[in-house]
């Protein structure tokens, strides 16, 4: 595996277990709420970077990734405003 490879599977490794984590943001404990915010922050804008300099995905294909990741900061601050 290239290390190019490993750069752009590691969003997708990712991704399925911070989803389940800002899904649950908010009934989870404020420690949880507290880890899923840092996980995005550390994530997302990087991630987000990659969706939007990728030559090869569509547009169709970024619009989804960008939402995915709205969403989960959605999810994050639904938690947040219940502690």
């Amino acid at each position: 595996m290239t290390k190019n490879n490993r750069v752009r599977r590691w969003p997708l490794l990712c991704f399925p277990w911070a989803l389940c984590a800002g899904a649950t943001a908010c009934n989870a404990a404020p420690a949880f709420v507290q880890a899923s915010r840092a996980t995005y922050d550390a994530i997302a804008p990087e991630y987000l970077g990659y969706v939007t300099a990728d030559p090869v995905l569509s547009q169709e294909a970024k619009d989804r990734r960008a939402l995915t990741v709205r969403l989960w900061d959605a999810a994050i601050q639904a938690g947040e405003a219940k502690r």
